[in-house]
């Protein structure tokens, strides 16, 4: 028997965070602004909104539950919960007076900082987290947040894939690896689109236009 070493699960957990990070980045970037805050959805998704939502979840959950807060974030993060002005999805885009830079910048300042708390925190080590369960939140540990981390992140990586296609086309994975069908055309991807149309259409009941 070849004698194998375990990967590190905290580093393993904390690479898979960070490489989707860097897609979201990625589908994000590379555009005029009014693309990055162009809502894609009746609910208003839009590719500069996902930067700044995550890195600000990110900040509570690798910043401020650990009583070490992100530095420098803008002061309306810090009196959310008072300030009256704010709906509860205002996380998701992008206000008019911030700028694409600035977006992602702060975003990389999250990161960074996240980065530092979790190499200097074991999985086992337990916080309380708020909004987490009843009567005050439970606690979680280190572990616990980084899997649901990469959930939320993935989530999103998922939003902005779907996003960037809507956009301007743009498809696969990152640079270097589009996870695609090596080869397939232009021509290709559309007779691939009139295939599963035309399965779909076949599925659909007669009176389908007239169901709301």
């Amino acid at each position: 028997m070849t004698a194998t070493t375990d990967p590190d699960f905290k580093e393993l957990l904390h690479h898979r965070l960070k490489q989707n990070r860097e897609v979201l980045w990625h589908k994000a970037a590379g555009l005029p602004e009014w693309q990055q805050r162009m809502p894609l959805t009746p609910s208003g998704t839009n590719l500069l909104g996902l930067v700044k939502h995550v890195a600000l979840v990110e900040a509570d959950y690798f910043g401020a539950l650990w009583g070490n807060p992100v530095p420098g974030l803008p002061e309306y993060v810090l009196t959310w919960d008072e300030n009256s002005d704010l709906e509860d999805d205002d996380d998701l885009w992008a206000f008019e007076d911030e700028s694409p830079a600035e977006i992602f910048a702060m975003a990389a300042t999250v990161a960074g900082h996240a980065d530092a708390l979790i190499q200097n925190h074991g999985l086992s080590e337990a916080i309380t987290v708020p909004w987490w369960g009843p009567d005050g939140g439970r606690r979680a540990t280190l572990g616990e947040l980084l899997v649901h981390m990469l959930n939320e992140v993935a989530r999103h990586v998922g939003h902005a894939d779907l996003a960037r296609e809507l956009t301007d086309g743009q498809i696969g994975l990152r640079e270097g690896v589009s996870n695609l069908p090596e080869g397939r055309t232009e021509q290709g991807w559309l007779d691939g689109h009139d295939k599963l149309l035309a399965v779909a259409e076949a599925t659909k009941p007669h009176d389908a236009d007239q169901v709301r």
